[in-house]
């Protein structure tokens, strides 16, 4: 991949108005990048960049409009130079219950937000990184993706074909310079958990998730530092494969060619 400095990098992170994607705008921050953080219109993004900083840039834009994100690319690349990071992390929770019960429409949109928003912002962002050959896109694919949970469909159906996103677009960018890595942050308490935990009608759908004692989350931490060690490189050999936060990449360079084997059986369809 191509080397890149760690210091300077102009890093876009969709979701950054709260929760998990506004810690990880605070480390890019604070590793020395420049952040613009992308969400839909509202005082808590625009507070996020004030927090932030001069090197912060908020830019309203719905993930899920192909017009909205190609204009916030442009306007990233106008105020902050090329793309050098895209951390996709946008989501929803919304729809919970049966599918057969669920509104068709609200069921897709929550899909949308999480793989039609990666795609639409790798599509505007990969260009520029393929003509400079270097750049690195993180997937953020959470809880879901990788096990069952009944009454979630459609954030598991997201999470899930962000795991199969990121597979591709490695296999398809192999040897221009462009990483793609999958990143699981860990069970976080955030914004979107406390409002799920709050929500009798959803708490009744998931009773186990209701009764978690609120000692069993952990903050974003690990995963800011994951992104922020990704961002220098450091973990730029595991390109494709799925990270967790908590993860030694130190340990994990040594085993990459045994961890794309045992990930290619895993997730084969037999």
């Amino acid at each position: 991949m191509g080397e890149q400095p760690s210091d300077g990098q102009v890093a876009l992170v969709s979701g950054a108005s709260r929760g998990i994607g506004l810690g990880i705008a605070r480390a890019l921050t604070r590793a020395g990048h420049r952040v613009a953080l992308i969400a839909r219109p509202s005082e808590a993004l625009e507070r996020a960049a004030t927090e932030l900083g001069e090197h912060a840039l908020a830019v309203s834009a719905d993930v899920t409009d192909p017009a909205e994100v190609t204009g916030a690319v442009a306007q990233v690349e106008e105020a902050l130079g090329p793309v050098d990071l895209l951390v996709h992390n946008a989501g929803s929770a919304d729809v919970v219950g049966p599918l057969w019960e669920a509104d068709p429409d609200a069921w897709w949109d929550e899909v949308a937000v999480h793989l039609r928003g990666a795609m639409l912002l790798s599509h505007a962002c990969l260009p520029s990184m393929l003509a400079r050959r270097g750049g690195r896109v993180v997937l953020l694919y959470g809880n879901l993706g990788d096990r069952d949970q009944p009454w979630c469909t459609a954030y598991a159906a997201g999470k899930a074909g962000l795991l199969r996103l990121a597979g591709q677009l490695h296999a398809e960018l192999d040897g221009t310079g462009v990483g793609v890595f999958g990143l699981h942050p860990g069970l976080v308490w955030t914004p979107m958990t406390a409002a799920l935990a709050r929500d009798p009608e959803k708490r009744r759908w998931l009773p186990n998730f209701a009764r978690r004692p609120r000692e069993d989350y952990g903050t974003s931490e690990a995963a800011e530092e994951m992104i922020v060690r990704i961002a220098a490189g450091q973990a730029d050999p595991l390109a494709g494969l799925l990270l967790g936060a908590g993860d030694d990449l130190d340990e994990l360079r040594e085993q990459a060619n045994q961890l794309r084997a045992e990930q290619r059986r895993t997730l084969r369809i037999m």
